[in-house]
């Protein structure tokens, strides 16, 4: 009787787990949907799947949380980029870029091309990291340059 008991305490845990899970990823890929304002054409075209099988709920298509989630990551490392701040965030994504061929990164999903958009990111904090940790470098050895040589033009 209590192994019985105990058993269906597992699975029903596990099962509650796993619709937490599922419910998680809905809200995930709902609110990367509402944040870029895609709609389900977009979803759909990013995700490669019909348009009629994009849905944010416990159902949600596989292929359609997958990309939306990758698309995420493009969020969170431009948001990492403005402190978290998300109405900077927001603009940047609809603000046309000269450095994207003058079209805004909202419109690069969109139009299935988030790849190039996440290289385009990628690239840009590596550079944005290797000035700062330069300008660190330089701030803290002129000091030391300058007593060495005596030279005392700063």
């Amino acid at each position: 009787g209590r192994a019985i008991k105990r058993n269906e305490m597992v699975r029903v845990g596990r099962d509650r787990r796993v619709e937490l899970a599922l419910e998680q990823r809905a809200r995930i890929g709902r609110g990367v949907a509402d944040f870029l304002d895609l709609k389900k054409p977009d979803v759909a075209k990013v995700a490669g799947v019909a348009p009629s099988s994009v849905r944010f709920d416990q159902k949600i298509p596989r292929e359609v949380f997958e990309r939306l989630e990758e698309i995420a990551n493009i969020c969170a490392l431009v948001a990492q980029f403005f402190a978290g701040d998300t109405a900077k965030t927001a603009l940047w994504f609809r603000t046309r870029n000269a450095l994207l061929g003058d079209i805004a990164p909202r419109d690069m999903i969109r139009f299935g091309r988030y790849e190039k958009l996440q290289q385009f990111v990628l690239d840009a904090l590596n550079e944005n990291m290797q000035a700062a940790s330069g300008e660190a470098v330089e701030r803290h050895t002129r000091p030391l340059l300058t007593e060495r040589t005596g030279n005392q033009s700063e």
